[in-house]
């Protein structure tokens, strides 16, 4: 029987933090940048990592992961900007697992962010 990537990543991979931005909904005081790099810091936070912790970025919508990563601060390894609609955030994450489990990152920062 042939396994999928989540049973080969198992124990192998993890999600150590999460977050969000501190609102929700139409936010036209706010730039879909900004709700990357709050919902990002969050979830860093959360982890008890930093932007400098961070050496891949997985980033789709308005924003590419090089955009998003610049507005952080950030100086990845590897980025991925993958766009295949509502489940692109799906794919990073199984992206970010295969990246981390090649040895090719540590720590990978999935983002999204936008104001309706």
């Amino acid at each position: 029987m042939k396994r999928g990537l989540s049973a080969k990543l198992r124990g192998r991979v993890a999600i150590v933090g999460q977050g969000e931005s501190g609102e929700h909904g139409k936010l036209p005081h706010k730039s879909a940048f900004q709700l990357h790099a709050e919902s990002a810091r969050n979830a860093l936070a959360d982890a008890g990592l930093t932007v400098q912790d961070v050496d891949a970025v997985f980033s789709a919508g308005l924003w590419m992961g090089s955009e998003t990563a610049e507005y952080m601060g950030i100086r990845p390894r590897y980025l991925d900007g993958t766009q295949i609609g509502g489940c692109s955030f799906i794919a990073h994450v199984q992206h970010a697992a295969a990246a981390i489990d090649a040895g090719i990152v540590d720590v990978a920062l999935i983002t999204h962010g936008e104001s309706g």
